[in-house]
C-alpha cells in the first residue's frame, strides 16, 4: 500500500468515526450570533473588545464544529469563549497582568481567576449575587463537557461516539445547546460588568438623558431575553453599580427630540432649529459651529469635518443627487485646489474651510454667494479663534 492510499483510508475512517448532524437550531444560532458585537468605548478598556469578539467567534466556530463532528472540540470552543471573557475583565482591573497575559508570561487558572474577580471585581461580585443560578447552571454544564474534553467515558471517544444509541447523542446535544447559550448570555452579562453603559443605552427611559454619541455599543434586549429570561436583565439593574450609573444618567438634562437627532444621529433638522437652539449648550463645538451656519439661512446638505468625525453631518436640505457610494477619502484631491470655494462636483458642489488642524468641508446643491461665503468665514473664524486660544495658533491649517 502506497502513501497516498494509505492517508485514502485514514482519513476515510476518520470520516466514519465523526458522527456530522446539522442542527435544527443552526440558523437562529447563527442569527443570534450575527447580532452580537459587543463594544465598549472605555478609552483605557477599547482592548476588550478584542477579547469579545474573539469570544463571539469562538461560539460561532463551535456550531460547525459541533455539525461537523468534532463534539469534543465543539465543548472546548465554548469553554474557552467563557474563559476569555474572565480574563478579559480580570485584565480591564489590572495593566500588568495584561501585560504578562499578552507576553505570554504566567497568567492563573480559570477557577483562580472567577476567585480573584469575585473579590476585587465589584461588578463581577454584584451581579453573581443578583443573577447566582445563571453562574452555577454554566459552571454545571462546564463540568458535563469537561467529560468529553478530557475524553472520560467511552461516549466521548470518536472510536465509539458514532456508534452511540441515539438517546446518548441526544443528550450530547442537548448539553451543547444548553452550554451555547450560556456562552451567549456570558458575552452579553459580561459586557455589562465591563462597561454598565451598555445596559443603560438599552433602557428607553435613559436614552433621551444621553448628550454624546457613545462609542458602546448597547446590549440587544431581545437576545438578552431570547437567550436567558428578562427577569435576569431586571435584577442585574437592581446592581447598584447599574443603578448609580442610570441615576447619573437621569439628572442630566432632557434632550429634546431635534437635538437628540443631533447628538446621537448626526442629523440637523432645518425646521426644527429653534429647537436645537434652545440646547445649544448640549452641542460639542463643531455641532454649534454648524448650527450658527445653518441659522444664518445657509442652504447645505452635508457638513463633513474631516478627521474629526468619520461620518459627518446631514441635514433636511436634500442633496441634489444621490450617490451610490461615500468613501472618507472622496473629498482629498481638492484639498490642495487654489481656491476651495464653490467647487463643482458630482453635480453639486463643495466648498473647503480650515478648520483647527484640518478642514470643514460643506457639500452643497447651489453656488454659495459672497454673503453666504462671509457668513461661513466669520463662524468658521470663530471657532478657530477659540480653538487657537486654548491650543495654539499653530494648529490651525491655513
Amino acid at each position: 500500500m502506497d502513501e497516498k492510499q494509505l492517508k485514502e483510508m485514514l482519513f476515510a475512517d476518520q470520516g466514519r468515526m465523526r458522527f456530522k448532524c446539522r442542527l435544527q437550531e443552526h440558523d437562529r444560532l447563527i442569527d443570534i450570533v450575527q447580532l452580537l458585537f459587543p463594544t465598549t468605548g472605555i478609552l483605557q478598556n477599547l482592548f476588550c473588545n478584542n477579547f469579545m469578539s474573539e469570544s463571539v467567534e469562538m461560539i460561532k466556530h463551535s456550531v460547525f464544529l459541533y455539525e461537523e463532528g468534532f463534539f469534543d472540540c465543539a465543548f472546548y470552543s465554548l469553554r474557552q469563549s467563557i474563559e476569555i471573557l474572565n480574563n478579559m475583565l480580570l485584565c480591564a482591573d489590572d495593566k500588568e497582568r495584561l501585560k504578562r497575559w499578552d507576553s505570554k508570561g504566567w497568567f492563573p487558572f480559570d477557577a483562580k481567576v472567577k476567585e480573584i474577580l469575585e473579590k476585587q471585581n465589584a461588578a463581577y461580585s454584584e451581579i453573581k449575587t443578583k443573577i447566582p443560578e445563571f453562574f452555577e447552571n454554566t459552571d454545571a454544564y462546564l463540568k458535563q463537557a469537561n467529560k468529553y474534553i478530557h475524553k472520560q467515558g467511552f461516549d466521548t471517544f470518536y472510536t465509539c461516539h458514532w456508534e452511540m444509541i441515539d438517546s446518548n447523542r441526544d443528550k450530547c446535544t442537548a448539553l451543547f445547546l444548553k452550554l451555547i447559550r450560556q456562552s451567549i448570555g456570558m458575552v452579553l452579562i459580561m459586557n455589562i460588568a465591563l462597561d454598565p453603559l451598555s445596559l443603560v443605552l438599552s433602557d428607553p427611559d435613559v436614552e433621551m438623558h444621553i448628550p454624546f454619541e457613545p462609542m458602546t455599543e448597547p446590549i440587544p434586549v431581545d437576545v438578552f431575553e431570547e437567550i436567558l429570561s428578562i427577569n435576569i436583565l431586571e435584577k442585574i439593574k437592581e446592581t447598584e453599580y447599574y443603578k448609580e450609573l442610570k441615576k447619573y444618567f437621569l439628572n442630566q438634562e432632557k434632550l429634546n427630540e431635534a437635538t437628540y437627532k443631533v447628538v446621537r444621529e448626526q442629523f440637523f433638522d432645518v425646521q426644527r432649529l429653534d429647537e436645537i437652539e434652545k440646547q445649544s449648550h448640549l452641542l460639542n463645538i463643531i455641532e454649534k459651529l454648524i448650527l450658527h451656519i445653518l441659522l444664518a439661512g445657509i442652504n447645505a446638505s452635508y457638513f463633513y469635518p474631516k478627521d474629526y468625525d468619520v461620518f459627518g453631518y446631514v441635514t433636511s436640505y436634500k442633496a441634489k443627487k444621490h450617490l451610490d457610494s461615500w468613501s472618507s477619502s472622496q473629498y482629498d484631491k481638492y484639498l490642495s485646489n487654489p481656491s476651495r470655494q464653490n467647487i463643482a462636483w458630482n453635480d453639486m458642489y463643495i466648498s473647503i474651510f480650515p478648520l483647527f488642524d484640518s478642514y470643514l468641508i460643506i457639500q452643497h446643491n447651489e453656488i454659495f454667494s459672497e454673503d453666504d461665503l462671509s457668513v461661513i468665514n466669520v463662524n468658521v473664524d470663530n471657532v478657530n479663534q477659540e480653538y487657537n486660544r486654548l491650543f495654539g495658533a499653530h494648529n490651525v491649517r491655513k
